[in-house]
């Protein structure tokens, strides 16, 4: 078994897959399980996992809630652990990104293009929009599932959509 080269390290199927699959598999040992999704907490301090498949809006809801008030852990995956109290989300940071058509949405929106280069998404400068509105855990107490609409690609979900989103935790 030869060691791996520097340049198979800096594979983007390497990067991208492999190893984010290793540390997953990693801290599982130690009883942290990685969920692809967006945690919020209320003004009233009620942790909200925003679960869905890409492209479901998690970090676009996550955003919005932000705007009224609400705070953020992640808006693309979390840590979670079993804990006493029920379940624990951890911050498993990342940068925060937006579809780059949401400037016509949110007029407020500053990106930080340098940091990532991509051709739809862009990095988003939420500490220097909402300074005070990251957190690093919450206790969770409901889960939204997101999903897209076949008819017309637009994601749905929320308290009031009882068919799709179930309380849990």
């Amino acid at each position: 078994f030869n060691a791996p080269t520097q340049a198979w390290l800096e594979e983007p199927t390497f990067l991208r897959t492999l190893l984010p699959l290793a540390l997953v598999l990693r801290l599982a040992r130690h009883g942290l399980y990685y969920v692809h999704g967006a945690v919020v907490v209320d003004p009233e301090g009620n942790g909200w996992m925003l679960a869905g498949g890409g492209g479901t809006g998690k970090s676009t809801t996550t955003y919005a809630l932000l705007r009224r008030g609400w705070r953020y852990l992640c808006d693309d995956g979390a840590l979670l652990r079993l804990r006493d109290e029920g379940v624990e989300a951890l911050c498993f940071w990342d940068e925060f990104h937006l579809h780059k058509s949401m400037s016509a949405v949110f007029k407020e929106l500053q990106w930080l293009d340098h940091l990532r280069s991509h051709p739809t998404k862009g990095v988003v400068a939420v500490e220097r929009l909402f300074p005070h509105g990251h957190v690093e855990s919450t206790r969770l107490s409901r889960l939204v599932l997101l999903e897209r609409k076949p008819e017309d690609g637009r994601e749905e979900g929320g308290e009031a959509d009882k068919g799709r989103s179930k309380r849990a935790f």
